[in-house]
């Protein structure tokens, strides 16, 4: 099975917590990496989860005068 990561969020409301557990392989993170480029990954893979579970978009506008 390889290396797998647990991404899971709770936040104050009962019940509304989540955990997914995913392969490095079904991530496309290559298990030889260095530990602080697989970290880099993750981190990133983590907020796009957590922003596709909670369905929120954004953006940031720079006004210049």
């Amino acid at each position: 099975m390889g290396k797998t990561v647990t991404f899971s969020f709770n936040t104050e409301y009962e019940g509304s917590g989540e955990a997914e557990i995913f392969t490095f392989e079904k991530l496309g993170i290559d298990e030889n990496m260095d530990e602080k480029a697989v970290e880099k990954v993750l981190e990133k893979l983590f907020h796009a989860w957590v922003w596709n579970k909670f369905n929120i978009s954004g953006g940031i506008v720079i006004n210049e005068d």
